[in-house]
């Protein structure tokens, strides 16, 4: 599975009338083995977490952490 680290933003350096204030910086890996930088928008995240919400039998599922199935066996 794919993560994106919403944690770490960058400023747009050189921005335009309009254009988004930070971006969410990725790295797309390609069917063909190339990585290719990408900046996303925090609406652009939104959007899709929206999307596999509304999607749910596409969507992946997130496992759980240590955390998680340590409370789950302790109940």
């Amino acid at each position: 599975m794919n993560k994106i680290d919403m944690t770490r933003e960058i400023l747009n350096k050189d921005r335009k009338f309009g254009s988004q204030e930070r971006y969410i910086p990725v790295v797309v890996y390609t069917r063909n083995g190339e990585r290719l930088p990408a900046l996303l928008t925090n609406d652009q995240v939104v959007t899709a977490i929206m999307r596999a919400a509304s999607n749910p039998e596409d969507a992946p599922t997130v496992p759980l952490s240590w955390t998680q199935k340590l409370l789950r066996w302790l109940r």
